[in-house]
């Protein structure tokens, strides 16, 4: 089957390339002798204080700068940690999960965004597979309506009806959470469904755009979890055009510099604007998709200073 890659360029149109699926697919986060390990980087950004907080034993959600604080923590981050950790040891994974339990992530009560709980099932899937697969089926019936899968449902609003149009970040974690427990004929006819059903990506930029910007005057925004853990699922089906994606996503603005990633961009009348804030996630999944893709890892060593000055430009 044939599908379209997306070449992303800074200031220009996105060109549109021709593909073949392939057939041989190799597990999701699984190894393999052609992929680098990206344990060794994963260890290095574990002892850098600007990434991890060693006192609360939780990974900060975004890196400190002047204008960003770096005191907060949140369970999307800690799962994605946890996908990273098991690409190269699920028992790793599992401890830190477990300790992770004893934490302020766990003692507080909050309701999680949907995408965070189905990452957190891809998480589970790599040291207990069947527990991953009750918690899908949990959360299929309380944040899915028809096939699509919510955002948010608080208890008060689970007699809302779900949106025509899903959600970028919630409908690819529901795509990789279903790869993750082995049904991977569904992800990938609703990653394909979506994929090319035109409004979930940027026409300008081919970037998967999130419809729920609660920022005045802003048409949508663009996160850089999104468009990595999107070049992740479409790695599954189409290991070409998610490298043609990747190498092309880092041409935008969102990419910074090897390890840094800006947290956001939003776009409001034609003009693109940049967040403040770098995005610890982002980094971590960028080691993964490095590894998935087959690409060389980052070298430990070459974790570099964090930015001051912001340049958008």
């Amino acid at each position: 089957m044939a599908s379209f890659a997306v070449t992303i360029r800074k200031g220009g149109p996105a060109v549109l390339e021709r593909r073949i699926n392939r057939t041989d697919i190799h597990d999701l986060f699984i190894p393999s002798s052609s992929q680098p390990s990206i344990e060794s980087p994963y260890n290095a950004l574990q002892a850098n204080d600007e990434y991890f907080d060693a006192n609360e034993g939780l990974w900060r959600r975004r890196i400190r700068t002047q204008s960003c604080t770096a005191s907060l923590f949140d369970k999307q981050t800690h799962f994605i940690a946890l996908m990273v950790a098991n690409a190269f040891d699920t028992d790793v994974a599992k401890r830190q999960h477990i300790a992770a339990k004893n934490t302020r992530l766990y003692q507080r009560k909050q309701i999680d965004q949907t995408a965070t709980l189905l990452l957190g099932v891809v998480a589970e899937s790599g040291w207990d597979q069947d527990a991953a697969k009750a918690r899908y089926g949990r959360l299929r019936g309380t944040r899915m309506r028809g096939d699509v899968w919510t955002s948010w449902l608080p208890p008060r609003y689970r007699t809302t009806k779900a949106p025509v149009i899903p959600d970028s970040e919630t409908l690819i974690c529901g795509v990789l959470a279903a790869i993750a427990i082995g049904k991977v004929d569904d992800a990938r006819r609703t990653f394909e469904q979506w994929r090319d059903d035109g409004r979930l990506l940027h026409n300008r930029t081919g970037l998967w755009k999130e419809m729920h910007s609660t920022l005045p005057k802003v048409e949508c925004i663009f996160s850089s979890n999104t468009q990595l853990l999107g070049i992740l699922a479409e790695h599954r089906f189409d290991p070409i055009a998610a490298k043609v994606r990747y190498q092309a996503l880092k041409e935008t603005a969102l990419f910074v510099s090897p390890n840094v990633w800006h947290e956001y961009l939003s776009y409001a009348a034609g003009t693109f604007g940049g967040s403040d804030c770098f995005s610890v996630s982002a980094t971590l999944l960028d080691l993964l998709v490095q590894s998935q893709l087959g690409l060389a890892s980052i070298d430990a060593q070459e974790i570099p200073p964090m930015p001051i000055v912001l340049d958008l430009s």
